[in-house]
C-alpha cells in the first residue's frame, strides 16, 4: 500500500488537472484487500484536498470499508452524505444503488440489526434502484441472519412472484438451502421438502452434488427436529440403497 499511495502523490497534478477521482478509487479497493480497509476513508480525503468530488464507486468502496470493519454507523453516515450530496448537486449518478444496499445488508445481517434490515429494504423498494436477483438475495439472507424467517419468505415469495414476468430474477439453489436450513433448525419438515421439491424446477443455474446432499441432509435434520426419527431412517437409508453421497460427519450422520 505503501507503493500505491506514492504513486497517487507522484500524479497527483495529473489527477488535479484532469478532475478524475479514478485512480483514487483503485487506491481505495487496494485497501479493500489489506488488513486496514478504513484507509479508503484517509483516500477520500485526499480527493476533497485536490477539489475532486468523490463518485458513486468511491462511497460504495467506502461503505463496503466501514461494513468489512464492522463500523456499521459509519456506513449509514456515509450513506447520508451520498443521497445528501446528490440532492445537492441534483446529480443521479450519486444516488445509492443495488451495490451500495446490498453491502449494507451484508453487515446489518452480521450485526443481526433487524430494525435496519427492514428500514433498508423499505428504503429500496420506494427508490428507484433496480432490485435484481443479487439485491433480492441480499434481502433475504438478512433476514435470515437476524432470524427473521417470515421476513426472509416474504422476500422469497416476492421473486417467486416477480420471475413469473423476468426469468432473471429466479432464485439460485444457494436462497432454496438457506431457507431450507432456517426451517429444518425448528423442525418444520414440510416447509423443508416442499423447498427441496421446488428447488429443481424453479431455481437457475445448475444444482451441484454438494447441493444435492446438503437438500437430503437439512430434510433428515427437519426430521428429527421434528421427532421424526423413522422418517430420517428411512430417507438415509433411501440415500445409502441409492448409491448417493452422503456424509458421516455431518448433523445428521449419526442417527
Amino acid at each position: 500500500m505503501r507503493r500505491a499511495n506514492a504513486l497517487v502523490a507522484r500524479f497527483r497534478q495529473v489527477l488535479y488537472e484532469g478532475q478524475s477521482v479514478l485512480l483514487y478509487n483503485l487506491l481505495m479497493k487496494g485497501y479493500m484487500k489489506s488488513n486496514f480497509p478504513l484507509g479508503a476513508l484517509t483516500v477520500k480525503d485526499e480527493i476533497l484536498r485536490q477539489g475532486l468530488k468523490p463518485d458513486r464507486l468511491t462511497y460504495n468502496t467506502i461503505i463496503f470499508a466501514c461494513v468489512k470493519s464492522a463500523q456499521i454507523e459509519k456506513a449509514f453516515q456515509f450513506l447520508e452524505d451520498m443521497k445528501d450530496e446528490a440532492k445537492r448537486d441534483d446529480n443521479p449518478e450519486l444516488l445509492p444503488d443495488a451495490v451500495t444496499y446490498t453491502t449494507l445488508l451484508k453487515g446489518l445481517g452480521n450485526s443481526q440489526d433487524l430494525y435496519s434490515v427492514l428500514k433498508i429494504v423499505v428504503e429500496m423498494k420506494s427508490s428507484l434502484v433496480s432490485i435484481d436477483r443479487t439485491a433480492y438475495t441480499a434481502m433475504a439472507d438478512a433476514f435470515l441472519a437476524c432470524g427473521s424467517i417470515d421476513g426472509a419468505l416474504c422476500i422469497f415469495g416476492e421473486i417467486i412472484k416477480q420471475a413469473g414476468d423476468n426469468k432473471d430474477l429466479r432464485a439460485k439453489p444457494h436462497l432454496y438451502l438457506s431457507i431450507m436450513r432456517a426451517f429444518a433448525t425448528i423442525g418444520d419438515f414440510d416447509m423443508v421438502r416442499r423447498l427441496k421439491e421446488r428447488m429443481w424446477p424453479d431455481s437457475v443455474g445448475s444444482i451441484s452434488r454438494s447441493v444435492k446432499q446438503e437438500a437430503d441432509e437439512l430434510l433428515m435434520e427437519a426430521a428429527i427436529n421434528n421427532n421424526q426419527v423413522d422418517v430420517a431412517r428411512r430417507l438415509l437409508r433411501r440415500i445409502v440403497n441409492g448409491k448417493e453421497h452422503f456424509s458421516w460427519r455431518s448433523r445428521v450422520g449419526l442417527i
